[in-house]
């Protein structure tokens, strides 16, 4: 029964350590997105999508080694769930972003950049790379 209650327990030691990955994660697109709205005024042509999508994967690789400095070790220890978080929090924060996206558009607001899910994933994207391969 206390083998139960320990695999329970990592269980959920897991879980919650997904759950601050991706709000982690989220809050760094988050930041990103208010840096670019930020910018809204200084850059009003439309540019280049492969350029911006280089923008987005260098702020991307930006917010993954500056959240290595408070967050050295890897939330989750697991080599395939963090192999999953690779895979999941991307695409999971992406879509948040994109709902952020459409419901600025319903109300006439500019959400620039993130609106796109392209751009949201590969910030997430690039971010949980750096995580993975430099979190000890």
């Amino acid at each position: 029964m206390e083998f139960l209650f320990e695999i329970l327990g990592e269980l959920l030691l897991q879980f919650a350590a997904l759950l601050l990955r991706f709000c982690l994660q989220l809050l760094a697109d988050c930041i990103v997105q208010i840096g670019v709205a930020g910018l809204v005024d200084t850059f009003e042509r439309e540019r280049h999508p492969a350029l911006s999508t280089i923008g987005f994967v260098v702020w991307g690789a930006f917010a993954g080694a500056i959240s290595l400095w408070p967050f050295p070790h890897a939330f989750i220890t697991n080599y395939w769930l963090r192999l999953l978080n690779l895979v999941l929090t991307p695409l999971i924060s992406a879509l948040v972003m994109r709902f952020m996206a459409k419901m600025h558009e319903q109300r006439d607001l500019r959400f620039m950049g993130q609106g796109k899910f392209i751009y949201a994933l590969a910030t997430t994207a690039t971010m949980a790379l750096v995580r993975f391969l430099f979190a000890t």
